[in-house]
């Protein structure tokens, strides 16, 4: 019932941002497109939680959930190929970084890298340990699922629903960067009880900022290879320092 009530609970706030920006555009929307990027973030978590609900099994020992984000990699992957018609570049699954300012990507990425290992070195001083099996857990799989999701298929989804508003450093940017950071966030921060008992955990802000660097990087460099290697770094930086 909890996997249940956080998959409406979030799709919803999802739904409420796209909805605001709708209002703010008077309209000047690509109402599909909206609506296809909530459909799949709904479908998306769905698949996440399946083996939570113990509708999957569960054949991965260890204490992460192996199963539900691979197939929220696969459902990614599936719906970017069938929506872009096969163009995966169009929704950065590229290893060029011909995006429109590749360099201030670049210098972004960097500086994340280090503020990432300063952060973790301060805050969390000491090497974690954990069985191989889990480090490689969050080497891979959360960087790569919402990767995919939050700056790849469903970021172009948005953007072609709001269009890029602006640019920074040369980066296009608008609504799209704008929920789908705050989404990331809210899907960190925010907890559901089997009783529709909210919690958010406002101190959390880490989730918040990283999302918005994430997406900078993307939008600068159009692929997702840096975000998914910030990520990825991000998540494992504890174990190697």
């Amino acid at each position: 019932m909890v996997a249940i009530n956080t998959v409406i609970a979030e799709t919803l706030v999802l739904a409420g941002m796209c909805l605001i920006a709708a209002l703010l555009l008077r309209g000047r929307v690509s109402w599909g497109w909206m609506l296809g990027a909530i459909g799949l973030y709904a479908v998306h978590k769905v698949a996440v939680f399946l083996p939570i609900m113990g509708l999957v099994p569960d054949l991965t020992p260890g204490r992460y959930n192996w199963e539900g984000k691979l197939l929220g990699v696969i459902l990614v992957l599936l719906v970017g190929w069938l929506v872009f018609r096969g163009d995966l570049r169009s929704w950065g699954l590229t290893l060029s970084q011909r995006g429109p300012a590749p360099a201030a990507g670049f210098i972004v990425a960097g500086l994340t890298a280090l503020a990432m290992a300063a952060f973790m070195y301060l805050y969390f001083p000491g090497v974690k340990s954990e069985p191989a099996l889990d480090v490689a857990y969050q080497m891979t799989m959360p960087s790569l699922d919402e990767e995919f999701l939050y700056r790849g298929v469903m970021l172009v989804m948005l953007e072609r629903a709001f269009r890029p508003t602006f640019r920074l450093f040369g980066a296009p940017l608008g609504f799209a960067a704008l929920i789908t950071t705050l989404q990331f966030y809210a899907t960190h921060a925010m907890g559901v009880g089997a009783d529709w008992t909210l919690t958010m955990a406002w101190f959390d802000i880490v989730s918040l900022i990283t999302g918005a660097l994430y997406v900078y990087v993307r939008a600068a460099t159009g692929s997702l290879l840096l975000p998914i290697l910030l990520h990825s770094w991000f998540n494992c930086a504890g174990y190697l320092m």
